[in-house]
């Protein structure tokens, strides 16, 4: 570690130990990213390999697995008990064998599919070499059955299918059958799938048998659609028929959550939503709305980090207040919890709000007044600059009793002086930044007086 990080100009490490090795200090914290640096040190700590290799059934016994780690056998059985006491809660146990039960199959599989997909990427994946050369060659075809030849997986995408089949089929190699599928109250029976999700399970239960992940077609076609389910987790719902693929209840929650996010844009707004935004929503949503009757069990897996609906307010108040009000009357129909619901539904509808809906619906418009009579060109090139200032909706007016600010050659009043810029050549990038931060600061001020009577202020 101390290697990796190595040293600056003066000879001193950028990361020290201290304290017989027990704390690590990070003395040049800003050359270090130390997300990257907590998440290496978790990988190499003992109850974090502990946990990968009773997942991997590798740890016999306390004797031999103390050895193999140079610990005493008192540090192993420590480090199992606090195991034993974090894994409890989401219904998982510690067998006298040292391998891994849970509640339910599915409850072993979630939280090492989350902590290998979410936590940490492509780092020290232990699984079996074989098998990951194996489901590598799944990789073309989920592209060409998914995307039709028009598109590919992403690098993420791609990545988290990877870990929910490599964790998936190691368990059962292991021989822990995922007994209690999912499908009968998410997917819905074969013969009312769509003839298109027909043929792709079709065709990954052939591809599982050409390459031998298992021996029985049971446990084959229970993997297969456990990985459909697993194309919507990742975001991919919005390129597959989801109408026909989900169950019934799954699909009237996207029809009530629209209802509800046109009653409350109307009431804002007195428009209707955009276009484009119904297509966007489901392709959100879907992810989310699976999780909850996948977690419903277990749903302390789904409070997580909460979400920061205060960043929300002061990039947007208005579209955080409307993302609030759909949130809180959309809670009722779907029977969870409001905490969770913002949890899991608050940034998904707020950023798809964000991106899809017009500024000039959602936020109140700055007026500016460009007058640079001496310098034509000046006044057309600033403009162009203001008008691709992110985030802000802009209008330019020519009245200066109206005018928000004003960007002039020529010393003048107004009714604020710390919003008039006295400009005679193109401005350099400090006086831009002052421009861009006050006409944030205006339209912020705009919008929550403008809102500042909600419940959300």
């Amino acid at each position: 570690m101390l290697k990796l990080y190595g040293v600056d100009s003066e000879g001193e490490h950028a990361i020290q130990l201290a304290d017989h090795n027990r704390v690590v200090v990070v003395s040049k914290y800003r050359h270090i990213n130390l997300d990257d640096l907590k998440q290496e040190l978790l990988s190499q700590s003992l109850k974090w390999q502990m946990l990968v290799d009773m997942f991997n059934e590798r740890m016999i016994n306390y004797e031999r697995y103390a050895a193999e780690k140079s610990v005493s056998v008192g540090t192993v059985g420590n480090h199992k008990k606090e195991l034993e006491q974090l894994l409890l809660k989401y219904g998982v146990h510690i067998t006298p064998q040292n391998t891994l039960e849970g509640d339910t199959e599915l409850s072993v599989r979630l939280i090492f599919i989350q902590i290998y997909a979410r936590f940490y990427g492509g780092r020290k994946m232990r699984f079996d070499q074989a098998l990951s050369i194996t489901v590598q060659d799944c990789h073309a075809l989920l592209n060409k059955l998914i995307f039709e030849d028009n598109g590919k997986l992403s690098s993420s995408e791609w990545h988290f299918l990877k870990v929910y089949l490599l964790v998936s089929l190691t368990r059962e190699r292991h021989g822990h059958r995922g007994g209690e599928t999912l499908t009968s109250y998410i997917l819905r029976p074969w013969q009312e799938l769509s003839q298109r999700t027909q043929l792709i399970l079709t065709q990954l239960v052939q591809k599982f048998k050409a390459i031998n992940l298992l021996d029985e077609e049971a446990d084959v076609w229970a993997q297969v659609q456990g990985f459909y389910l697993a194309l919507y987790v990742v975001g991919l719902g919005g390129r597959l028929p989801w109408q026909t693929d989900l169950a019934e209840p799954i699909v009237q929650n996207v029809a009530d959550l629209w209802q509800v996010m046109m009653r409350v844009f109307d009431s804002h707004t007195q428009a209707p939503m955009p276009e484009g935004t119904k297509e966007a929503l489901s392709r959100d949503v879907l992810a989310p709305l699976i999780l909850v009757e996948v977690y419903r069990a277990h749903n302390e897996l789904l409070l997580g980090k909460p979400v920061r609906i205060d960043n929300a307010i002061l990039m947007a108040p208005t579209t955080a207040q409307i993302t609030d009000e759909i949130i809180s009357e959309w809670q009722p129909s779907m029977a969870i919890d409001l905490e969770m619901m913002k949890n899991l539904f608050y940034a998904p509808i707020f950023m798809m709000l964000f991106s899809n809906v017009s500024l000039t619906l959602l936020w109140s418009p700055v007026n500016v007044l460009i007058d640079i009579r001496t310098r034509p060109n000046l006044e057309l090139m600033l403009k162009r600059l203001v008008s691709g200032f992110l985030k802000i909706n802009v209008q330019f007016v020519d009245d200066l009793k109206i005018a928000d600010i004003v960007i002039s050659d020529v010393i003048g009043p107004t009714a604020n002086m710390n919003n008039r810029f006295n400009w005679q050549d193109f401005p350099n990038t400090k006086q831009i930044s002052q421009l861009q931060r006050s006409l944030i600061e205006l339209q912020r001020s705009k919008m929550t007086d403008k809102t500042e009577k909600t419940d959300l202020f």
